[in-house]
């Protein structure tokens, strides 16, 4: 007890939730501008302002795309790279071209993300015409539109076998 009666606990308030962050939909075109900055659409940005991000973490990890995470998620991408289930050599490895060619950037007042100057010049997107991609991670993929179209095509070579899968699996 305390001097004036029962111990009360102070009152504790409690953080409003946050909304439920529900990824963008659809891919878009975009283009790059001569400084390596890519403008964020409406829905993306709507997208982190729901998880609570003004940076972002832009690097790759296979040479081909970009992967622009938003700092919520490339923490959980971290803890997935330090977690004991994973091969530590190729954790290792992953992590350090992730930290080679990956900076933070935040959000502009013009609601641009600035890809780091290394990875610019490694994957050739100084003005260049790019394909801004939500992932189902909650990433963001920005590829080059000859790698994008690439990856259209052999989509289009296994849709068949796909479909009739998703068909057979129930897909709603």
């Amino acid at each position: 007890m305390g001097p004036s009666g029962p111990d009360q606990a102070s009152p504790t308030f409690a953080t409003p939730p946050r909304p439920k962050a529900e990824p963008p939909r659809g891919n878009v075109a975009l283009k790059t501008d001569d400084k390596g900055r890519l403008k964020l659409p409406p829905p993306f940005l709507k997208f982190m302002k729901a998880l609570g991000d003004e940076t972002v973490f832009i690097t790759t990890i296979d040479s081909k795309c970009v992967r622009v995470y938003p700092m919520t998620k490339w923490r959980e991408a971290e803890e997935w790279l330090q977690s004991p289930e994973r091969d530590s050599d190729s954790a290792e490895r992953i992590w350090r071209v992730a930290n080679h060619y990956g900076a933070e950037s935040e959000i502009d007042d013009q609601n641009r993300v600035l890809i780091p100057a290394l990875l610019r010049q490694e994957l050739g997107l100084v003005k260049a015409d790019v394909y801004l991609c939500p992932t189902r991670t909650g990433r963001f993929d920005v590829l080059a539109e000859p790698v994008y179209m690439a990856q259209i095509e052999e989509s289009h070579a296994h849709n068949r076998n796909d479909v009739e899968l998703a068909v057979k699996q129930r897909m709603p």
